[in-house]
């Protein structure tokens, strides 16, 4: 009776926020495709708090996908508030991403721990960060990806130091 309640709750919060579990899948109807969560994984676990925040914690093989933005790790803990998802932090060994809009290239990246702040379409990677996009490869200890301008803000810490390989672009003389 316990599990069948709390599968019941956890749906019902899930879906009043976009997310779609991936078996049984829960479609909200006023929800665009963009912004509709799809979780899998092997295990999954919900709290809520008296302040009404609710954190889900997925474990094992977990693959988050939301619209273009593609997350893949060993855990992952999505925090929402008032019933709608704040941040996904996804941890790893390490833990990957992938953006691919249409007509765009591919950007992707790695790191220890990446969270995404979906409000403000912001990616942060944190530890042994690995990030590619066409033409650019970075490598730092901290990086800040601003997914709807594009921008991106690298830094090492405790005196380290970013490091980026700019490729020309094809018939460009140096």
């Amino acid at each position: 009776m316990f599990r069948r309640y709390y599968l019941a709750a956890l749906t019902a919060c899930l879906a009043a926020s976009g997310t779609v579990l991936a078996a049984p899948a829960i479609a909200p109807e006023a929800a665009s495709s963009a912004d509709v969560l799809t979780v899998n994984a092997d295990r999954s676990s919900a709290v809520t708090t008296a302040d009404h925040k609710t954190d889900v914690v997925y474990t094992g093989h977990v693959v988050i996908q939301r619209g273009p933005l593609s997350l893949r790790g060993d855990r992952a803990v999505i925090r929402m508030k008032a019933q709608k998802i704040d941040t996904v932090r996804v941890t790893g060994q390490p833990a990957r991403f992938t953006l691919q809009s249409p007509g765009k290239p591919e950007i992707k990246g790695s790191a220890l721990s990446i969270t995404y702040h979906a409000a403000d379409s912001l990616l942060e990677l944190d530890d042994q960060v690995r990030f590619s996009r066409p033409g650019e490869h970075f490598s730092a200890d901290h990086i800040r990806y601003q997914i709807d301008t594009r921008r991106l803000d690298a830094h090492g810490e405790n005196h380290g130091r970013v490091h980026a390989v700019l490729s020309p672009a094809a018939g460009s003389s140096p």
